[in-house]
């Protein structure tokens, strides 16, 4: 039998971490009459029926809009469940009696729980960087920062971008030097990225951490760098380039997002 803790354990999260990113990820808010909210003898909190439900029947939605129902909320784990999820809804997986508490199996539904843990680790990251940005700007002389906010900058006093490229890659080099802060836009694709020359304290979705060459690694779809650069710097980037084009606006187009709006956008012609 598999119980709520092997659940934790075999997604990698405590108990603490699961409720604060996954559970207590939308505002809820009671809205189904039919179920009641009470302590339940699994854990904690559970949701138990007013009322009769025959199997595969409707007992009602998870979310909505962007807040949770009790049922998203309060539905407790059993491996031997009673409810199970589709589309967004809970139905009845067996005849359920009134005052029986709800449960589902967790595992089943793991790919769903752990899509959603995905993205709240995406919305942390992309507001853990914006306010980092933002925190920057605050304690900097605006007479100091290059770029409009708006357009990827190529090349300044303290920085140029090299272009390269072999068949089917597009190598990027940035020569950047000490004491430059870059603010780097969202990556639309995975790539490698190599350290070649010189030491960066690097603020991503992991927090901060301190680069010295030669180093490299790989960068995720959806990731964003502020880098500041405590000792000259090569930083180097190799991108996919399926159709070997040379135009080097297009090639930015394709690769990168200036900003969480762009992102989406390209989120969502992906998805056609």
């Amino acid at each position: 039998m598999k119980t709520y803790e092997d659940f934790l354990n075999i997604i990698g999260y405590t108990e603490d971490r699961f409720i604060k990113e996954v559970v207590n990820s939308h505002e809820v808010k009671h809205e189904n009459k039919e179920i009641e909210l009470k302590k339940s003898s699994i854990h904690g909190v559970g949701c138990f029926t007013t009322k009769n439900y025959v199997k595969n029947s409707l007992i009602g939605k998870v979310l909505n809009n962007n807040y949770k129902t009790e049922l998203g909320r309060y539905v407790n784990h059993s491996s031997d469940p009673n409810v199970y999820l589709k589309d967004n809804k809970f139905f009845a997986l067996k005849n359920i009696k009134k005052s029986t508490e709800l449960l589902v199996n967790y595992f089943t539904n793991l790919k769903t729980i752990t899509k959603k843990m995905e993205l709240n680790l995406i919305n942390k990251r992309e507001n853990f960087i914006r306010k980092l940005s933002e925190k920057i700007l605050e304690n900097i002389d605006h007479d100091l920062i290059k770029g409009d906010g708006k357009n990827m900058l190529r090349e300044s006093e303290e920085m140029e971008i090299i272009d390269d490229f072999t068949n089917g890659v597009y190598i990027r080099r940035m020569d950047v030097k000490k004491g430059t802060i870059v603010s780097g836009c969202i990556h639309n694709e995975s790539h490698s990225w190599f350290l070649i020359h010189g030491t960066v304290l690097v603020a991503d979705k992991n927090g901060l951490k301190c680069f010295k060459a030669p180093y490299y690694t790989k960068s995720n779809e959806g990731d964003q760098r502020i880098i500041e650069v405590l000792e000259d710097a090569i930083w180097v980037n190799t991108h996919s380039n399926p159709d070997n084009g040379r135009d080097i606006k297009a090639i930015e187009k394709r690769l990168f997002s200036i900003n969480k709006e762009e992102y989406k956008k390209h989120l969502k012609l992906k998805k056609q």
